[in-house]
């Protein structure tokens, strides 16, 4: 009977014990939050999250996290709300997109400061890597691309640390409507637009100007004469007070008339471009141009395309009217 006594005793005196490590643990754990477990590993938790301020919210984001002194940076995913992780105790610089672009290739193996969009060629390749032959890279339109920066994200256990930032739209739409008077000559138009920005630097989102580019805008045949494009790209005009000079963006149209034939016209639409972008606050830059084919016997189709006036703004709408161009 003693004995039975005593082996009850030590098996309530292991439960207690166990009872009270379980206790121990639990209050310790109340006690030292994550942030000084992670303050005692050299980590620290970061919060970042996202304001697209009624933007379209994307369900993929990527953070590069670049320490202080390194180009390389420590990559995360995300998603649209923001991120949280954690991360080696330092200073950082942070760059963010959004994961689900189209037709760019990424620069973000250089630094924070050389963290760019590029646009790829058409045959697919990166523009910053394409030889130059004089006439402008052809590339495949950039789309769907968001993105910023934070110069300081500072990490340590010692508080968790919450950042607020607000994604960019990075790429802007081109609304071409063009007119053609006796468009019943004509089958179909394919139009090449120069003077485009090859690429974008993220965190700023300053689109470059070094080295232009060209963009195909199709044109789809409308009602009553009309030919009308929609593309994107990372910019049209640089940044700069005064006006551009003649040339920086040409529209190269590609006729095909009924019978066959073909008919090349090139149009410098710089003044165009400028007024339409000034006039810009959505990221959508709209253009009408209005043509008109004529008889022209020193052409070997026998007609030529004539330039008779343009305004911003697509349909009938719009100002900045021109009569009567060459």
């Amino acid at each position: 009977m003693n004995r039975e006594i005593s082996q009850m005793e030590i098996s309530y005196g292991r439960w207690l014990q166990t009872l009270c490590l379980s206790l121990l643990v639990f209050v310790s754990s109340c006690t030292y939050g994550d942030t000084d477990r992670y303050s005692a590993k050299g980590k620290g938790k970061v919060f970042i999250s996202l304001d697209w301020k009624g933007q379209a919210l994307s369900s993929k984001t990527r953070f590069y996290f670049y320490p202080s002194g390194s180009d390389t940076p420590v990559v995360c995913e995300g998603d649209g709300s923001g991120y949280e992780g954690v991360l080696p105790a330092g200073t950082y610089k942070m760059v963010m997109i959004n994961s689900d672009f189209e037709n760019i290739y990424l620069q973000t193996d250089k630094g924070y400061d050389q963290a760019y969009a590029h646009s790829l060629s058409a045959s697919g390749e990166p523009v910053s890597l394409v030889t130059r032959a004089g006439e402008p890279v052809l590339i495949l339109p950039p789309g769907n691309f968001y993105g910023t920066g934070l110069a300081d994200v500072q990490v340590d256990g010692s508080l968790d640390k919450i950042y607020t930032v607000y994604p960019r739209k990075l790429v802007c739409s081109v609304l071409l409507d063009v007119k053609i008077k006796g468009s019943e000559e004509v089958s179909a138009i394919e139009g090449t637009l120069t003077g485009v920005s090859p690429s974008v630097h993220i965190p700023s989102g300053k689109a470059s100007y070094n080295d232009l580019v060209a963009v195909p805008v199709p044109l789809s045949k409308q009602d009553g004469g009309h030919f009308r494009s929609e593309q994107t790209v990372f910019g049209l005009t640089p940044d700069i007070d005064g006006e551009m000079s003649a040339g920086q963006n040409k529209l190269v149209l590609d006729i095909t008339l009924v019978d066959g034939n073909g008919l090349k016209n090139e149009l410098d639409i710089t003044e165009l471009i400028n007024e339409a972008v000034s006039g810009d606050a959505s990221g959508t830059v709209e253009a009408t141009i209005e043509l008109e084919l004529v008889i022209d016997t020193s052409c070997p189709e026998g007609l030529h395309l004539q330039l008779v006036g343009w305004h911003t703004g697509t349909g009938s709408a719009g100002n900045n009217r021109k009569e009567g161009l060459e």
